[in-house]
């Protein structure tokens, strides 16, 4: 009797007598007979292989095939070999390498400098059973070009083991038919294209379910995808932001950022074979990408903190054009891809001192800015580290800088979310000062078209008195008449006098504040008498509010005593003063002018109501008045020309007093040989 490992039973030996003492076998003893010759197979039959002892069966997941290989290294290209592939090669004079690793292990680096290599692997495997259905081998990602044989017969290739064609991103998996095994040895050769010291199988060779493995890298891949699609959609928003608010020109740089960390981690991805047909032109795309992303991002930062862009970054932005420039020339030859990432590195440093430098700079007075971009770069830095340290080769470890990215652009997001709140809060307010300025400009038209008003009621009186005055004259034939006729006729002149100062004082007043606002006044240095000029605006401002002499009280200057400056400027300041003084009280207005000291000071004290803290700082503004009384004349403009005026000239004016007391002004220009403004 023998054992059928394919349909487990036991079965007479062909041309075989039959023995005389064998005997009827129960079909349970003949179960527990052939399980246990199965296992005694397994163990009497142990297996010898090149790589790590490996056996397949039925039912095994996965082989590892980590270990000792044998392998042979020629230099140049080789063709097709599927003698060095089959399993009656003899491969005795071979030597013996651990995978997974580089070719540097057997091949000098400097052997390599000269011209590509080729090299190749042989492990062999033993089947113990039915063929494998859907069985792969798994090497990872192998460098810079690869193709599998299963006994002689290739089955897979990446790259173009026999001529130009690389691959350093694909993770290679290779069915292994199950037409193409054999019951015993059988042999898996791998030849690789050697071309740089990074040349080799970086990771554990593997015999796997090839739908599992599969899944294994789409799912992989998967929340790198995600990630990319998180990056894309943060792009897009920020970049609709921009067509509605295109001066901030900020977010128009966040979101190319944005979008180009996207689509390089999108290539990175299993997803660059379904958009790219050749690997080259692909890696030369995902690194004229990446190259332009620096430059993105330190736009961004300048044009958020609006701050001038140092030689130095004007340096590395020109260091960044020409290797732009030359990915688009030389990206396509694999030869060139090393130095191009080596000078990006390079110039990545200059980068980062200037990142940290204008958070330096600038922190204290953008923190509100810069504060949550902080954080971002905290988190950021050993993601960015661990990823360079792996490009240099220095470690062996997974790439994570585009999942560390998330959090930093959750934190960039952060920031300009903040800036658009601000930008919102600011929209609002300048939504309130518009409404303010409206109702501004209905005030001035107000107070302008009740002074004009007043003035023309005064013309309109005159001529009446005039009028009434000319019929009694006429009419009346005793004395007292004609002493009434001639007061009537000083009243109207009075009257009338009155309101052509007036007018006259809304012209210049109008002209006077459009040129001090728009810094177009043509100031004068002349020298006059101070009391000359005093007294003659106090009569002035007598005769426009129409009261009598005895409400000013005056202290000024000697007759002789002179100052150089403009006369009309420092006229109209003490005019205003003195008619707000007469204007908003009862009682005296004491004036006062000295010249000392260095300065010329005006004080102007009123025995009014006086002034509350808030009306204190809003007396100055434009068309505000001190009350809505239509009785009282005004435009709401006199305070704002004295306040124009003291900046004009480098001084300054000030309130006293408070609500409820009085009220004293007080403006004071330097003196001397100031030069005009």
């Amino acid at each position: 009797m023998v054992y059928d490992s394919e349909i487990f039973r036991l079965r007479p030996r062909r041309n075989a007598a039959p023995s005389r003492t064998a005997r009827a076998v129960s079909p349970p003893a003949a179960l527990f007979i052939a399980i246990f010759a199965v296992l005694l197979s397994g163990i009497a039959n142990p297996l010898a292989a090149d790589c790590p002892n490996a056996v397949w069966r039925p039912g095994q997941s996965e082989i590892n095939l980590k270990g000792d290989w044998r392998f042979q290294a020629v230099p140049g290209i080789q063709g097709a070999n599927t003698a060095v592939a089959g399993v009656d090669y003899s491969d005795a004079g071979w030597g013996m390498t651990k995978l997974p690793g580089r070719v540097t292990a057997i091949v000098p680096a400097s052997n390599l400098e000269s011209g590509p290599w080729t090299v190749w692997y042989r492990c062999r495997v033993t089947l113990d059973g039915r063929p494998p259905q859907g069985l792969a081998l798994y090497l990872g990602v192998v460098e810079h070009a690869d193709a599998v044989y299963l006994n002689g017969v290739r089955v897979g290739m990446t790259g173009d083991v026999q001529g130009a064609g690389v691959d350093i991103e694909k993770r290679r998996l290779y069915p292994l038919p199950a037409r193409f095994w054999r019951q015993g040895d059988n042999i898996v050769a791998i030849q690789v294209k050697a071309v740089s010291a990074r040349s080799g199988v970086n990771a554990e060779p593997k015999l796997v379910n090839e739908q599992r493995q599969l899944r294994r890298i789409i799912l992989g891949d998967t929340p790198a995808i995600i990630v990319c699609s998180i990056y894309i959609l943060v792009a897009a928003f920020f970049g609709v932001f921009f067509l509605f608010f295109w001066n901030q020109i900020e977010n128009l740089y966040f979101a190319l950022f944005s979008l180009g960390l996207g689509v390089y981690n999108l290539i990175r991805t299993w997803l660059r074979y379904s958009y790219f047909e050749s690997f080259e032109f692909s890696y030369q795309v995902e690194l004229a990408i990446l190259f332009t992303l620096p430059v993105l991002f330190m736009e961004f930062l300048v044009n958020l903190l609006s701050v001038r862009r140092p030689l130095l970054q004007m340096a590395v932005y020109v260091g960044y054009l020409w290797l732009f420039v030359a990915t688009l020339i030389l990206g396509a030859n694999p030869a060139w891809w090393l130095p191009l990432i080596y000078t990006n590195l390079a110039l990545l440093l200059p980068v980062i001192g200037l990142v940290y430098w204008h958070f330096r700079s600038n922190y204290s007075e953008q923190s509100e800015k810069l504060r949550y971009l902080l954080m971002g770069f905290i988190v950021i830095l050993p993601f960015m580290l661990n990823d360079i340290l792996d490009t240099l080769d220095i470690i062996q470890s997974y790439r994570v800088v585009a999942f560390g990215f998330v959090i930093f652009l959750g934190f960039a997001a952060m920031q300009l979310s903040n800036s658009i709140l601000s930008l919102h809060e600011n929209m609002k307010e300048q939504e309130l000062g518009l409404r303010q300025l409206e109702k501004m400009k209905t005030r001035s038209i107000f107070n302008i078209s009740a002074e004009f008003q007043r003035i023309l009621n005064g013309f309109r009186d005159g001529i009446t008195a005039i009028q009434n005055a000319a019929t009694s004259k006429k009419s009346a034939a005793k004395k007292t008449g004609s002493r009434k006729s001639a007061a009537g006729f000083a009243a109207a002149e009075q009257g009338i006098r009155t309101s052509v100062i007036n007018l006259q004082n809304i012209v210049t007043d109008s002209n006077l504040l459009h040129l001090l606002e728009a810094g177009e006044y043509n100031e004068r240095r002349v020298r006059f008498s101070i009391r000359k000029l005093c007294e003659d605006i106090l009569v002035r401002t007598l005769q426009a509010t129409g009261q009598p002499k005895k409400r000013i009280v005056a202290e000024l200057p000697r007759e002789e005593e002179e100052f150089t400056g403009d006369p009309d400027l420092l006229g109209s300041a003490l005019y205003h003063l003195v008619e707000n003084g007469l204007l908003y009280s009862l009682g005296q207005v004491e004036v006062g002018v000295e010249n000392q000291g260095g300065e010329l000071r005006i004080v102007v004290r009123d025995e009014g109501p006086g002034l509350s803290g808030e009306q204190q700082d809003l007396v100055f503004q434009k068309f505000v008045r001190g009350t809505e009384d239509p009785n009282i004349a005004g435009s709401g403009i006199g305070l704002t020309i004295v306040q124009l005026i003291a900046d004009h000239l480098g001084g300054q004016v000030r309130i006293e007093g408070g609500a409820g007391f009085f009220s004293t002004f007080v403006f004071s220009v330097p003196a001397g040989n100031r030069e005009a403004a």
